[in-house]
C-alpha cells in the first residue's frame, strides 16, 4: 500500500506539471489515506492553481458582485476604489476611486447598465457602467449607511442605516418615496 501512495504521489507531480489539475486531484484522493503527508497536502493545494486570485485592492474588500451575464466583477474596497476586472481571465478593466470615504457594499442593476454604491458617510451613488459618470448622488443625511439594493430594473434604491431604519429611493420619481 505505501508503493501505490509513492506512486500515486508521483503520478499526481506529473499531471500537475502538465497542468492537468483536475486528473492530479483524483490521484491525491484515491491515494490511500493512512500514508498521507505533508506532500499530499502540498501537492493538493497546487492542484487549485487554476482557481483565480485578483489583486489590487490595498485591504478588505467589502464587496464584490458579477455583472448580469457573468462576464465582468465589480469589486469595492476599504481603500475607496470601485475596481471592474474581467472574469475569464482577472484582468483589472477599470478602476475608480470617488472620495466619498469608505464604500460598504455595490449593487448592479439586472440589466448591466447601474452600479449602487453606498458609502458609510449617507452617501448612494448611481454609477452608468458605460463611462463610470454617477448619474445621481443620493444622501441621507446624519445617518450612517451598513448596506444597500438595487431592485432589478433598476428603478428602487434600497439603504439600510446604522439606527435600523430603510429607506427606499425611486429613481424615475427622483425622490425618497419610504422611511421605515
Amino acid at each position: 500500500e505505501e508503493e501505490l501512495y509513492i506512486s500515486s504521489i508521483k503520478l499526481a507531480e506529473e499531471a500537475i506539471d502538465e497542468f492537468r489539475f483536475g486528473q492530479a486531484q483524483d490521484i491525491l484522493l484515491n491515494a490511500p489515506k493512512e500514508h498521507r503527508n505533508w506532500e499530499w497536502g502540498y501537492l493538493f493545494s497546487l492542484c487549485h492553481q487554476d482557481r483565480m486570485t485578483l489583486y489590487g485592492h490595498a485591504g478588505e474588500i467589502n464587496s464584490a458582485v458579477f455583472s448580469p451575464e457573468g462576464s465582468r466583477l465589480y469589486t469595492a474596497g476599504v481603500d475607496g476604489t470601485i475596481r471592474l476586472w474581467d472574469a475569464s481571465s482577472g484582468a483589472e478593466i477599470r478602476q475608480s476611486k470617488p472620495g466619498k470615504g469608505l464604500i460598504k457594499e455595490i449593487k448592479i442593476s439586472g440589466d448591466g447598465t447601474l452600479l449602487a454604491a453606498g458609502y458609510e458617510r449617507g452617501v448612494v451613488d448611481i454609477i452608468d457602467t458605460a463611462d463610470w459618470h454617477t448619474v445621481k448622488s443620493l444622501v441621507l443625511e446624519g445617518m450612517i449607511l451598513r448596506c444597500l439594493d438595487l431592485s432589478s430594473d433598476g428603478r428602487l434604491v434600497a439603504a439600510g442605516c446604522e439606527d435600523g431604519s430603510i429607506h427606499l429611493y425611486d429613481l424615475q420619481a427622483g425622490k425618497w418615496i419610504s422611511s421605515f
